[in-house]
């Protein structure tokens, strides 16, 4: 079986985790990593290659206040 969560799902779940471990959290947000990468045509000769840019998932972090 497999279960589908959006991003606010999860980010719901962190925030909840954290106020059942008695911290008051003000906001929750997903932390990217952008990055250029090189996407390559055929047999990857030099000319044969494209510059993509790519978005990477890199942690959650949480602003909160302490118990």
């Amino acid at each position: 079986m497999k279960i589908h969560l959006s991003q606010e799902e999860v980010l719901g779940i962190v925030k909840e985790h954290l106020a059942s471990q008695g911290f008051q959290t003000s906001e929750v947000s997903v932390i990217t990593k952008d990055s250029e990468e090189y996407e390559y045509y055929g047999i990857g000769r030099y000319e044969e290659r494209s510059k993509v840019k790519c978005r990477y998932f890199d942690g959650i972090e949480a602003i909160i206040k302490s118990k």
